[in-house]
């Protein structure tokens, strides 16, 4: 998710596999179209890297930089990001800090992380809407208030999975699925979804940032994690339907020489384009779709040209 506002960026980057910290803006030029291929109606087994934080149930596709750095908190805990000077809730932040704190706790059995992650867990449970939202309650740049993200949508059903499965606490699942029913709607219906050539989880609500690739992807692991923990077919189908579309579309995220940020082509920093190299990878290790590899090589050269 793009950092947003002018105060202090996200303090917990939970990118895959690496924090990336340079900056480039190459020239752009057009890219040619791939061929369609076929999303698997399940998703394969993920063997996750070796320096990945894996918990006993499920791969890391997080790897976490620094939860620390100029996070703030509020008198309960939770952490607060701050926007135009102004603390307010970011859905995503506490997703993120909640898997966090999930792999302390399964890789070296914190039981202080432990009790952050059910807190942050509870926390999406206790704020989410009827309808399965978790809502951006403050402006930014062309977002309608409130708004809401595929990204938090995603990500938050990735936690809730998690404090599902060590707990079987019915609210986990609950919340999962209304969250997982946003991903069945359109975004002029309080969903995250849109047409364009295939079907897209929206990061933003339009006409802002429209086809953003990580948020995209992030997503989707959030229904990786459902259908893999329900053995859900409903979850399974929107990940298929999800990787199709990336795979038929990511010619559009291409400039020639660099990738694209979104479908509004704005030209990826090199952060969010070393970010989109590893998420290619993981896609194709995810799917085994020789479309996310071809991309994630070209991507990979074009480093040369910065």
């Amino acid at each position: 998710m793009r950092d947003k506002g002018r105060g202090p960026a996200k303090a917990v980057c939970l990118l895959l596999l690496s924090a990336l910290v340079v900056l480039a803006c190459p020239q752009m030029a057009d890219a040619s179209v791939p061929k369609s291929e076929a999303a698997p109606v399940r998703p394969p087994t993920y063997t996750p890297p070796g320096n990945a934080i894996v918990s006993p149930t499920f791969p890391a596709y997080f790897s976490v930089a620094d939860k620390s750095a100029g996070m703030s908190y509020d008198k309960n805990g939770i952490p607060m990001v701050a926007y135009y000077g102004v603390l307010k809730y970011n859905p995503v932040t506490i997703e993120e800090v909640a898997l966090f704190d999930y792999n302390q706790w399964k890789a070296y059995g914190s039981t202080t992380a432990k009790l952050t992650f059910f807190q942050l867990a509870d926390w999406l449970v206790d704020n989410q809407t009827s309808d399965g939202l978790w809502l951006y309650n403050f402006a930014f740049q062309e977002q309608p208030v409130p708004w809401w993200s595929g990204m938090a949508q995603g990500v938050g059903i990735s936690v809730l999975v998690r404090a599902y499965s060590q707990t079987l606490k019915p609210a986990y699942q609950l919340a999962a699925a209304n969250a997982l029913a946003t991903f069945t709607r359109p975004t002029s219906r309080r969903g995250v979804t849109s047409n364009d050539n295939g079907t897209w989880y929206e990061e933003y609500l339009p006409p802002d940032h429209l086809h953003v690739l990580n948020g995209m992807i992030f997503a989707m692991m959030g229904l990786l994690d459902y259908s893999q923990e329900f053995h859900d077919s409903l979850s399974s189908s929107l990940w298929s339907t999800g990787a199709t579309t990336l795979v038929n579309n990511l010619h559009r995220f291409d400039t020639g020489k660099w990738s694209y940020y979104d479908c509004a082509k704005r030209v990826a920093s090199i952060d969010y384009h070393k970010l989109h190299i590893f998420l290619l990878g993981t896609m194709y290790s995810l799917t085994g779709m020789h479309t996310f590899n071809d991309y994630r090589a070209r991507f990979q050269a074009y480093l040369g040209n910065g």
